[in-house]
């Protein structure tokens, strides 16, 4: 009979992991950044995800060759995510959360603001003992910080602890921080992943972790 494995605790990212709010965002994102002017890929925004707010506004100066006003186009975003704001649960988030019996933790690029209200209101915001945003750590994903400070806040050994991602960034940050990491990808679907597991869907992914679900 196969055991399940134990881990300090479990530390999820949220965008396109818990919650199925990648696409809405980066739509709105292409319309705020048309009504300013500029035409946008969608290819183009779907490399930024797993990048916190604050790094994104170099690479899109980058990308139009332009000084973009950062701040006009949060408000233009802001304006255009009002009417597309989704918060629905990835799959098996719903069933899976309560079963767990580790600490879980969030670690986010999002603001807290925004990834408070995002947790809110799919109604699992009580699950998690901690929550990391861009705004408590100096650097962020790719770099571990984000999962080190979870993994802190926890009293965790970051070798104990199991990171689920949806973005390479993210993936590369987990790695960086020493934790066993599962990859479900959302939007940005690499050929192959250096997680430990690289699976379509969060319950697989639990389960090639080792944990019965």
């Amino acid at each position: 009979m196969t055991s399940a494995i134990t881990y300090d605790a479990i530390i999820f990212d949220l965008d396109g992991t818990l919650i199925d709010s990648e696409r809405p965002a980066l739509l709105s994102a292409q319309r705020a950044l048309s009504d300013m002017g500029f035409d946008v890929s969608m290819d183009f925004l779907t490399s930024l995800i797993g990048i916190s707010d604050t790094d994104v506004a170099p690479r899109l100066n980058a990308h139009l060759n332009a000084d973009l006003d950062y701040a006009a186009y949060e408000a233009a975003f802001a304006r255009a995510h009002t009417h597309r704001r989704d918060t629905r649960l990835r799959p098996h988030v719903a069933d899976i959360l309560p079963a767990l019996s580790a600490p879980l933790a969030v670690a986010t690029s999002s603001r807290r603001l925004r990834a408070t209200e995002k947790l809110t209101d799919a109604g699992i915001a009580q699950y998690f003992a901690t929550v990391v945003t861009a705004d408590c750590v100096a650097a962020h994903k790719p770099d571990p910080a984000p999962f080190v400070e979870a993994a802190n806040r926890l009293q965790a050994d970051p070798a104990r602890c199991l990171a689920i991602e949806d973005s390479p960034p993210g993936v590369a940050a987990a790695l960086a921080a020493g934790m066993t990491v599962v990859h479900v990808p959302d939007m940005l679907v690499p050929e192959t992943s250096p997680a430990h597991h690289f699976t379509q869907d969060l319950r697989g992914g639990l389960r090639a972790a080792g944990l019965l679900l």
